[in-house]
């Protein structure tokens, strides 16, 4: 099964960094041992590439536009990443209001 994750944080963001985000991959990495993983995040400076503890990290935005600048492009390109992955469950990480309002729209099936 191919399963996407997204949030803006993830672990190691100098930015954020949050509980939320260490809670996703520990998820993440638990269902990579059966399943193809795919954790869509926010760039930030030195973040890693590639795969991550068996999760496939896929960085969205741009890590020069600093915290806040990076978190709005990561929101508009996120939609784009749900239309171009392929994916047979997206797990979003609530990021209001864009989660709630706008990506089941471009989820749906």
């Amino acid at each position: 099964m191919k399963i996407v994750f997204s949030n803006y944080d993830s672990p190691g963001n100098p930015w954020y960094g949050g509980g939320g985000a260490a809670a996703v991959m520990a998820v993440a990495r638990r269902l990579a041992s059966r399943h193809e993983v795919r954790f869509v995040c926010g760039a930030f400076p030195g973040a890693p590439a590639g795969v991550v503890e068996g999760v496939r990290m896929r960085r969205v935005g741009s890590s020069r536009l600093g915290p806040k600048l990076g978190q709005l492009w990561f929101q508009f390109r996120l939609p784009f990443e749900a239309r171009r992955a392929r994916w047979d469950v997206w797990v979003e990480s609530l990021t209001p209001p864009f989660s709630t309002a706008f990506l089941p729209r471009f989820t749906a099936r």
